[in-house]
């Protein structure tokens, strides 16, 4: 399913949330602390509002 406005143009899936939750409760995140992650596929890039308006991918294509 297509996403126009959605930076990455797709919609998420709930392993790629999983993913960054496995990541953090695991010993590979050891040295990390207060930090913040977003998982939304650069929605928070976009800041608000910013794709409601987009209908299509027009804009995608060269």
């Amino acid at each position: 399913m297509s996403r126009p406005g959605v930076p990455l143009g797709r919609p998420g899936d709930a392993r790629e949330v999983a993913a960054v939750i496995a990541f953090h409760a695991g010993p590979d995140a050891s040295y990390v602390t207060g930090a913040s992650w977003s998982v939304d596929g650069g929605m928070l890039r976009m800041g608000p509002q910013a794709g409601s308006h987009l209908r299509g991918d027009d804009r995608r294509r060269p």
